[in-house]
């Protein structure tokens, strides 16, 4: 019977009379066979192995629900699903290129609309498509960085706020980048009768709510706000 030599360096190897063969003379040989391995490059098979493969989502049927029909939940569904795919991106491009969050560009947006450039907080906070409830808390900030400013007339309990010149500038960039973004995700994947049926479907069900006196200020958001 031969005697087993070391596989990196083929010294004769002392065996022992139980246990598994030694294939290394030593630590530093073994090291050496070690660090080879890992230089060989990994075979196709192996490779295909090594790759997790995704587990592929549930199918989501949709169950039925009290006071819709399948296409009535699929339609409003649709309308919630889109947004909540849309948002996060415009958000997140806006953010990076101006430093403002969708709530506040939309809080500096309604004040531009106006002939005066001002509204009352409470007027703002039911104009403001995010966030409503925060309008007190956004107003302050954007006060802070000099875009916005509240005015309380002597004798009137109304706190109105005012869009300042340096807002209307960053506003303008904002738009510039948020409107871009708009088309991109949104109104690219619309022709024009899409976009006169929208405008004709968002009208008849705005139309359609409660006035927004009819309805409370949200919270946080009374004349009385400062």
């Amino acid at each position: 019977m031969s005697t087993p030599t070391c596989r990196v360096c083929g010294r004769p190897l002392s065996v022992g009379e139980q246990g598994r063969p030694p294939q290394y003379c030593s630590a530093a040989c073994r090291q050496k066979a070690y660090r080879a391995r890992r230089r060989q490059p990994v075979r196709k098979s192996e490779q295909n192995r090594r790759v997790r493969r995704p587990v592929p989502a549930p199918e989501i049927v949709e169950k039925d629900v009290p006071h819709l029909e399948r296409r009535e939940l699929l339609a409003w569904r649709g309308v919630l699903e889109v947004q909540t795919a849309i948002l996060p991106i415009l958000e997140t491009e806006l953010r990076e290129r101006t430093g403002l969050t969708l709530s506040e560009f939309d809080v500096l947006y309604q004040l531009w609309r106006m002939p005066d450039k001002q509204r009352r907080m409470v007027d703002l906070a039911r104009a403001v498509l995010v966030t409503p409830g925060g309008v007190t808390r956004i107003v302050a900030r954007l006060e802070e960085r000099g875009l916005v400013r509240r005015v309380s007339s002597a004798g009137r309990q109304a706190v109105v706020t005012r869009l300042t010149p340096r807002g209307e500038r960053e506003l303008g960039a904002a738009m510039d980048v948020h409107f871009d973004g708009v088309r991109r995700v949104f109104v690219r994947h619309l022709d024009d009768a899409d976009l006169d049926r929208l405008i004709d479907l968002w009208a008849r069900i705005r139309n359609a709510s409660p006035t927004p006196t009819d309805q409370p200020a949200p919270s946080g958001a009374t004349d009385e706000s400062t």
